[in-house]
């Protein structure tokens, strides 16, 4: 007698990393994440890009030279550059955090036909919205959003499948291109995998991969289950420690996005894993062929990844249009000033303009002027020397002087005169525009307040530059001769720069050098200007160390200190989940949750060092240290590190020294306001319906310790769609729903924004981007789902005797030519011929529990899928283990050792040892060792009752067999009854019978697989299907009539008891009530065979439908 025991894994949701991490994991040097896999592949691409553009000349460059190179002094656009590359990782990091579940978005399931069908609709998505340049600029954040969607999945393509395995980090270039894949695909009922054996108790996963066809892992939690099989071969699971299908035959996993052992089977392939996947990504973005560059073109694909450099901007003039006529009054006056502040930027850009054009126009034509020099400080002094006079609107003369160049055309109109201005200087402005527009200039119709906002813009859009914040410093009134305000300049700063606010006079204020000497201010590379109340210093080529700074007033001051520098950071803040999972954060953080910090640090070479992360509040103090550990990459110095905000903070400072060893900063605006509502949105399955109303689910969750009264609206990007109120107890969470219904194709935004009662401000902010399909490609739709298979049913041991059944409808323009696919063989679909159909079709699904969940797809002509997911349990099932049996058994002696394929006589001492009996559901193996030393007459004598024994054994065996053949033939056959879905058989009488229970079940309650079961029903199918068709009481089995393959109706693995058929019978006479039922899904199974029809692993069945009556059983 067999006993088990069961083991239940409660890992769902555990959060371990099931891909390449999105980010790198402190700690795991050797694993490399998405994001720096990207970040190394557009590298490499951008140089590719570049040489081939001939934009960079040295091709011996190293490949992080080269782009240092081509941005030059432009430290902004190089930041701009990586901040793109970042940004293309986080919408990567969100794709996988939203799609955690869906096995084609990961290339889990064997959906690597899935997944590439959805990076083709992708790539047709970006080849429409790069059509033109004005499409490009109104969409660009949409086209990196779906190219990280692209990447994310060409990446993990080499994490989960066994890709590696078969081909090294070599690519397979035709996945995800236009046109189908030629690699072979092992087919639904190939095993792929073997258990993964033993080392010293350390589970060892070499070499468990069967075959050489392409395969990938089943995860538990996903859409599609793995299929359950006993023995030692079966599908590959993932192999994550959440995967609970790593449990269940074959055992172990595929997965590689990790180089830990213990998170992943194949970590041994992580590093080719890496390679072919950074191989893989450069070849999609660059290759001549069938890259992203080849099909979006030139300019836009430098647009998009913002490989652009204002570096040539400034090899011709600058050149500046000022109306000095008498209407400017005193707006002159600003607008000098910001004039000004645009020939400073330029002074001090390593880029300086050829020439400085100054044009002023007026009515009388006497009053225009035109000026160039090549000296910036004589323009400045231009600027200041600009008067205002007569009265006219003749904006022609504006066109005097007008070189070739930058242009900045200065109209101005108070606020009062705008509207009748541009009424009538509309045909006037237009000659400008066109100008502005084949020079790539822009003229600003603008009031005078919106002035210093416009000089802001393009001082920032427009010049090469390398601009960054050091520090600042507060220093309090009241205090006379401070000298001791430390200013920290690195080998890294070209210009430094500090402004004194408030000052009356220069002489209020000192600078020293490091060495404590004053700085006079007489050369000319170091400058001191006091405008009204602000001191703004100067200083070209500072040395490196301690600068110095005395205070001889009594007000306040404060300093701010910025400079010119190549190097400079860029961050951002992560929401740690378990397990190495993180993902950008994009609302407030919650009070007392762990976060990571993610600093780039550009130009930063490999001896300098970043000691720290600060978080400051506004007054510059800090609030929070950070502690950061440098990931090696590509390109740029990364470091990251993990915090817990409790307290608001405003800055962000990194800190550390530069490679000689002086004290360097760089701070940035980092606003954090760590809450206690937390704000959740539900991914959803697929993209939104054109014309169809959608429920797009989120929560609300008071995560703090006192109740709080909440807002959330959530808007369309114009208009509120919808606006929720209610109030929270501490713990307490808020479920909502917010309907949308797309009436154009065009992406879908929703804003989500919270806020609390006697706050002030928005407490949470979401924004979430959809997709939308058109319903005339392929579209399905459940129209019955499933009932969920309840408790007692998920276990391996009985979870084929459950059934369930669902239905859909599918359509599609052309359902003619459509496709239709269903993730497990095990799933039987009923619909009708497709060649029929007009538009759609309906469809009957039927399974059982040990499948649970299953994805059904339709695919149109052109590509176009849409899938149903039915999902029929979120937990995993629980592993029944068999263990061995032992019983002991002395032995005293000679016998036979007996193996499986042949027989051995031998002689050794007497040994007293235990018979081990091995036995599964299956399989009962009984393994008989017996030695002993003896001589020949006793092996004789013992060889001879044996065989006397065995002889008469065989009489025995041959008398039962006759005996239970004449038992058999005179048994009426109680088939068990299969219910086409959860629900209740009424009794003629006022009983309801259940049948959420069991079916009756012999030794053997399952087949591991179909095939098998239909193997060993071959035996017996004639006999039985000539009984069925003699007594119509009894409900009619599909027969294959090619084969005589019994398979039941709605449940392929139900197990035929002949022992029970007395007991049955016994029943009935006990209990001679009926049960009337309609059983509408028995199936004739088509003899059109899958391979002819094209869809592998899918039954094309008829309906029929049976009536009749069964005897009611006790014990069902």
């Amino acid at each position: 007698m067999s006993f088990g025991w069961c083991i239940l894994l409660f890992l769902y949701g555990s959060g371990s990393v099931s891909s390449f991490p999105a980010y790198d994991i402190v700690g795991e040097r050797n694993t490399k994440s998405h994001s720096s896999i990207t970040l190394e592949a557009i590298y490499k691409a951008t140089a590719t890009f570049l040489e081939r553009a001939q934009l960079i000349n040295d091709t011996e460059l190293s490949l992080s030279l080269k782009i240092s190179k081509f941005f030059g002094s432009d430290g902004d656009s190089l930041n701009t550059f990586i901040k793109t590359i970042r940004e293309i990782s986080n919408y990567m990091g969100n794709f996988k955090r939203d799609n955690e579940n869906s096995s084609r978005n990961n290339v889990n399931g064997e959906q690597i036909l899935m997944a590439h069908r959805v990076i083709n609709i992708l790539r047709y998505e970006v080849r429409e919205l790069s059509s033109n340049l004005t499409i490009v600029r109104n969409n660009i954040t949409l086209i990196r959003e779906k190219i990280a969607h692209i990447l994310y999945i060409v990446q993990e393509f080499y994490s989960n499948t066994n890709w590696i395995e078969l081909h090294g980090s070599t690519i397979y270039e035709d996945f995800g291109q236009e046109g189908r894949l030629k690699e072979e695909m092992a087919t639904s009922r190939e095993n792929t995998c073997t258990n993964c054996g033993y080392v010293n108790g350390v589970e060892q996963c070499k070499n468990n991969t069967l075959g050489t066809k392409l395969t990938s892992g089943y995860k538990s939690g996903q859409d599609v289950s793995k299929p359950f099989k006993r023995g030692t071969d079966g599908k590959c699971s993932h192999g994550t420690p959440d995967d609970a299908s790593r449990n269940i035959a074959a055992t172990g996993g595929i997965y590689k996005g990790r180089s830990i052992q213990n998170e992943a089977p194949h970590s041994y392939l992580h590093q080719a894993a890496v390679e072919a996947a950074v191989k893989a990504t450069e070849y999609y973005i660059i290759d001549q062929d069938r890259g992203l560059q080849q099909m979006m073109g030139s300019e836009v694909f430098r647009d998009v990844f913002s490989i652009r450099t204002r570096e040539n901007i400034f090899k011709t003039s600058l050149t500046y249009v000022i109306d000095v006529t008498g209407s400017m009054g005193d707006d002159i006056e600003k607008v000098k000033t910001a004039t000004a502040k645009i020939v400073k930027e330029a002074k001090d850009s390593e880029f300086v303009p050829n020439n400085y054009i100054l044009v002023t126009f007026s009515d009388p034509a006497n009053l225009t002027t035109g000026k160039s020099t090549s000296d910036p400080f004589t323009m400045l002094e231009w600027l200041k020397y600009i008067f205002v006079g007569g009265g006219g609107d003749c904006p022609e003369y504006a066109m005097t002087g007008l070189l070739k160049g930058q242009y900045y055309i200065s109209s101005l109109r108070s606020s009062g005169e705008q509207a009748r201005y541009i009424r009538e200087k509309r045909s006037s402005t237009s000659v400008f525009e066109s100008i502005a527009r084949e020079t790539g200039g822009t003229v600003y119709e603008i009031n005078v307040s919106e002035v210093e906002d416009i000089v802001e813009k393009e001082i920032k859009e427009t010049f090469p530059s390398s601009n960054v914040y050091v520090t600042w410093i507060e220093i309090p009134s009241g205090f006379v001769n401070i000298t001791n305000v430390s200013i920290p300049v690195d080998g890294y700063i070209e210009t430094l720069k500090l402004t004194v606010n408030p000052v009356t006079s220069k002489s209020e204020v000192d600078l020293y050098y490091p060495n404590g000497t004053v700085v006079s201010f007489i050369s000319k590379y170091e400058e001191s200007e006091l405008s009204g109340i602000v001191l703004a210093l100067s200083i070209r080529n500072p040395e490196a160390g301690q600068w110095g700074l005395q205070k001889k007033g009594r007000v306040s001051w404060l300093v701010n200190v910025t400079a010119q520098s190549a190097v400079d950071f860029s961050i951002d803040v992560l929401e740690a989940d378990v397990g190495g999972n993180s993902h950008q954060l994009t609302g407030n953080p919650i009070k007392g949750n762990r976060y990571i910090v993610v600093v780039d640090i550009q130009n930063f070479n490999a001896n300098s060092s970043c000691t720290g992360v600060v978080l400051l509040d506004v007054s510059g103090n800090d609030v929070t240290e950070i502690t950061v550990t440098r990931i090696p990459n590509i390109g740029i110095a990364r470091y990251m590190g993990d915090f817990v905000p409790f307290n608001k903070s405003s800055f962000v400072e990194i800190r550390g020294t530069d490679d000689q060893g002086n004290v360097f900063k760089r701070t940035r605006s980092l606003p954090i306001m760590p809450v206690s509502v937390q704000l959740n949105i539900i991914p959803i399955l697929g993209d939104l319906r054109l014309y169809e109303t959608s429920n797009i689910s989120f929560s609300l969750t008071n995560t703090g310790d006192s109740s709080v009264e909440f807002n959330i609206a959530i808007s369309d990007g114009h208009v509120d769609i919808s606006v929720q109120t209610g109030s929270l107890d501490s713990g307490e969470i808020y479920n909502g729903v917010v309907m949308v219904t797309p009436t154009s194709l065009q992406t879908q935004l929703l804003n989500f924004f919270v806020k609390l009662e006697n706050y002030t401000g928005t407490i949470q902010s979401e924004k979430r981007r959809y997709s939308v399909s058109d319903t005339r490609t392929a579209d399905c739709t459940i129209i019955e789902y499933p009932a969920r298979c309840p408790q007692e049913s998920l276990n391996t041991e009985n979870c084929s005797v459950y059934n369930w059944t669902s239905s859909a409808e599918v359509s599609s323009s052309k359902i003619q030519e459509s496709e239709i696919k269903v993730s497990s063989d095990e799933v039987i679909l009923d619909y009708m011929n497709l060649t029929d159909a007009n538009f759609s079709v309906g469809i009957l699904i039927s399974g059982h529990c040990c499948i649970q969940s299953v994805v059904l797809s339709i695919t149109d002509k052109n590509g176009y899928f849409d899938q149903c997911d039915f999902v029929l349990s979120n937990q995993p099932l629980t592993v029944v283990v068999y263990p061995t049996k032992e019983i002991p058994t002395t032995v005293k002696e000679a016998t036979t050792v007996t193996t499986t394929d042949e027989q051995v006589s031998s002689n050794y001492p007497t040994t007293d040892i235990l018979l081990s009996e091995t036995s599964t559901t299956d399989i009962f193996t009984t393994v008989t060792t017996k030695t002993d030393k003896q001589n020949q007459e006793d092996d004789s004598a013992a060889i001879g009752t044996a065989l006397g024994f065995s002889f008469l054994g065989l009489i025995l065996v041959l008398f039962m067999i006759i005996l239970f053949c004449k038992i058999k033939g005179s048994s009426n056959y109680n088939l068990p009854v299969v219910l086409s879905k959860y629900r209740n058989l009424k009794e003629d009488g006022t009983n309801v019978l259940e049948v959420d229970v069991k079916l009756p079940k012999c030794q053997k309650p399952y087949s591991t697989d179909l095939g098998d079961e239909i193997d060993s029903s071959n035996t017996q199918g004639s006999e039985l299907e000539k009984k069925m068709s003699e007594d119509k009481s009894i409900p009619t089995n599909s027969v294959n009539p090619d084969t005589s393959d019994i398979i039941p109706a709605a449940n392929q693995n139900a197990a035929y008891c002949p022992e029970n058929d007395e007991k049955n019978k016994n029943d009935v006479d006990q209990n001679s009530s009926t049960v009337s039922f309609n059983l509408d899904n028995i199936q004739q199974i088509d003899t059109k065979s899958a391979e002819e029809i094209g869809l592998e692993g899918i039954r094309h069945v008829d309906n029929n439908q049976v009536d009749g009556t069964v005897p009611a059983q006790q014990d069902n």
